[in-house]
C-alpha cells in the first residue's frame, strides 16, 4: 500500500478503524520477497537438497541465481509447494 493511499485511507474513515487500518497496512510490509538458501527451504520442505535441486531441474520450483553458485528460494514458493504437497 503506498503511503498516499494509507493516508487517504486513514482519513476517509472513523476513528475507531485507525489501528485496524495500520495493523493491515503492516502486515502487507511483512509480506516482502524472503530469500531462502537451499538449506532453508529443505528445512521447510522437510526434504534433503538432492530433492530440492531435482524438483528444480524437473521445473517444479524455479530457484533465483544470484551468481554463479549462490541460488535463493523465494519463501511464498515454497510455502506453497508445500501445501500442494499436504493435500
Amino acid at each position: 500500500m503506498k503511503v498516499e493511499q494509507l493516508i487517504g485511507e486513514i482519513l476517509s474513515a472513523p476513528a475507531e478503524r485507525h489501528n485496524d487500518i495500520l495493523k493491515a497496512a503492516r502486515g502487507a510490509a511483512d509480506r516482502k520477497p524472503q530469500p531462502l538458501t537451499a538449506k532453508q527451504a529443505c528445512e521447510i520442505l522437510g526434504c534433503c537438497t538432492a530433492t530440492l535441486r531435482r524438483m528444480e531441474r524437473r521445473g517444479v520450483i524455479a530457484p533465483r541465481r544470484l551468481s554463479k553458485r549462490m541460488l535463493r528460494y523465494e519463501r511464498t514458493e515454497i510455502e506453497a509447494l508445500l501445501e500442494i504437497a499436504s493435500v
